[in-house]
């Protein structure tokens, strides 16, 4: 017969094991205009309510790289073949509060010549490269999805807190 302080003993263990688990991932998707605009771009989803992320960004530019990390210009992505999927690029957000900024390093999914130009594509991967202020310890990962139909830009996935 187990006694009250073992059978004490055994729930901690089990409740400290759960919690050692690292940050628990919560969906999070942020929307703007297809088109560039000066407008912000909507965070919503359970990592804005629970504080992991703000609720409005504002796009502050792109970067383009080659997969050795060799910066491209839009002058070298308009001669790449419509077939070549070997580009990623950096987005950098700012948080409309002030709290900090985050990028998103994407990975291209989709080559030019696969996507539909009328319809809706999930045209790369993306995950947080780095971040200042409140944002210097998250991490997540999702998708980037083109949605011409619609006239929006679409990143969806999970964000944490390390």
């Amino acid at each position: 017969m187990r006694t009250p302080t073992a059978l004490t003993a055994t729930i901690l263990l089990v409740a400290l094991a759960g919690c050692a688990g690292g940050p628990r991932s919560l969906p999070v998707t942020i929307t703007g205009p297809l088109e560039a605009s000066d407008s912000n771009l909507s965070v919503t989803g359970e990592a804005v309510d629970a504080g992991v992320i703000c609720p409005e960004v504002a796009w502050d530019g792109r970067v383009y790289e080659d997969l050795d990390g060799n910066e491209l210009t839009l002058e070298d992505l308009e001669h790449l073949p419509d077939d070549a999927k070997d580009v990623r690029w950096s987005d950098t957000f700012v948080c409309a509060d002030g709290s900090g900024t985050f990028v998103m390093l994407h990975q291209q999914l989709l080559s030019r010549g696969e996507m539909d130009f009328e319809g809706y594509n999930e045209a790369a991967s993306w995950e947080i490269e780095s971040g200042t202020g409140s944002y210097t310890e998250l991490v997540g990962e999702g998708t980037f999805i083109l949605d011409f139909v619609e006239g929006v830009v679409v990143n969806s996935g999970t964000l944490a807190t390390g």
